[in-house]
């Protein structure tokens, strides 16, 4: 059985993304990680917990980590998942606790447990992930691969003209990751527009397929009227679009190696991942780009998953 860590600034879609997780028999998550982000840290430690009680399946400990960038000051996302990141739905408070410890050792700590085995899932910002590897490079070239849903590379910005949320907020510790010694698969924004959004009949049939599948839409209802802010037709599920490249890699339609790299000091393009899709640097390829995925088949997996 596969293994996963999944590192979270568990807002709206990341909470479907946990719920696809621990709903897929062929992958364990060990543990989940949580980050400031799309809300204050605070709150996504609740959320993730939420989200574990939502899947109805088993519970990895769930680890709180970094309340802040690594150098600049924290951007919520709440314009995107409203102020308590599931849309203010009123959930009740989790029964389930996070677990003692500090996210960055809990994280390093299973990547020396399984050499080589685990694959780390980054659904957030990636201050969690930088700090883990400035702390124990060695240990951190324990995971195995590290799934990044973050950038926007042929397409704009989602929180600037070039820059997408999950790598803005800390492009600092983005640019660390991408060059930690760990295999980079990126999944960028636009997997999740097109074809992967989730129409008015796709959540419908999502709602209406499990008490899990309902709340994957309910906590999403802010996140419905942002997309149309930006010109989206439908529900852009980000995060689990990634979660789908890493379940289901079957799905990948197009992807390609390259070198990857983040913009820190733009005047505009803070954030901005640079994809050397034509290897005008000539560096040496440190990332896999999923470029294209089926997007009629990630949502009926996506239905089936939490069915």
């Amino acid at each position: 059985m596969r293994k996963l860590w999944i590192d979270t600034d568990t807002a709206s879609d990341d909470a479907v993304a946990l719920l696809m997780a621990l709903r897929e028999p062929s992958v364990e998550v060990l543990g989940i990680s949580v980050v400031m982000g799309n809300v204050s840290l605070e709150r996504a430690v609740r959320n993730a917990l939420i989200s574990v009680e939502r899947a109805g399946t088993y519970a990895p400990p769930v680890y709180a980590g970094a309340r802040k960038p690594l150098y600049r000051d924290t951007d919520f996302a709440v314009v995107c998942h409203g102020v308590d990141g599931l849309s203010d739905q009123g959930y009740s408070d989790p029964i389930l606790q996070a677990a003692a410890g500090n996210a960055m050792d809990a994280m390093l700590d299973c990547a020396r447990k399984h050499p080589g085995q685990v694959e780390l899932v980054t659904l957030g910002p990636l201050t969690n992930v930088a700090s883990a590897a400035f702390k124990d490079p060695e240990g951190f070239k324990c995971f195995r691969s590290i799934i990044v849903m973050g950038g926007a590379l042929r397409m704009p910005g989602n929180w600037s003209p070039v820059a997408e949320f999950n790598i803005i907020v800390d492009p600092e510790a983005a640019e660390a990751v991408f060059h930690a010694g760990v295999p980079v698969i990126l999944a960028p924004f636009e997997i999740c527009t097109g074809d992967s959004l989730f129409l008015q009949e796709d959540r419908d049939r999502l709602a209406a397929a499990s008490e899990a599948g309902a709340f994957a839409v309910d906590c999403n209802r802010v996140l419905i009227e942002y997309g149309k802010r930006l010109g989206l037709n439908g529900l852009c599920l980000a995060d689990p679009a990634a979660m789908a490249v890493v379940l289901w890699p079957e799905l990948i339609r197009e992807q390609q190696e390259t070198y990857l790299c983040v913009e820190t000091a733009g005047k505009y393009t803070t954030g901005m991942v640079v994809y050397d899709y034509i290897d005008h640097l000539h560096r040496p390829h440190n990332g896999t780009v999923v470029q294209r995925i089926d997007g009629p088949a990630f949502k009926e997996r996506t239905i089936r998953c939490l069915a």
